[in-house]
């Protein structure tokens, strides 16, 4: 059997697939407020922060519904490196 890659936080993506409000409150509450004050801290707003923020979870999301978002690292990793994508994109 072929050992996979995946990250055992996987659950975080498949709780986004499934609205799990208690497992969505577990991304929210601690990975949000770090986001928002690394974008903060570079720049911008909160507001800015927020937006980013919730524009990641969407693409998370998008990316998860054909089974396509394999986390390789924890979500921490994930979800800081999706901020960043998003908001140099933002910025080119």
């Amino acid at each position: 059997m072929a050992r996979s890659n995946t990250h055992s936080n996987r659950k975080f993506v498949r709780s986004l697939l499934t609205n799990i409000p208690l497992m969505i409150r577990n991304i929210y509450n601690p990975f949000i407020p770090k986001a928002v004050g690394h974008i903060k801290k570079n720049s911008e707003n909160s507001d800015a922060g927020h937006c980013t923020v919730q524009e990641v979870l969407v693409a998370m999301y998008n990316q998860a519904v054909p089974q396509r978002l394999q986390l390789t690292s924890g979500l921490n990793s994930s979800f800081f490196l999706f901020c960043k994508r998003l908001r140099l994109k933002g910025i080119n």
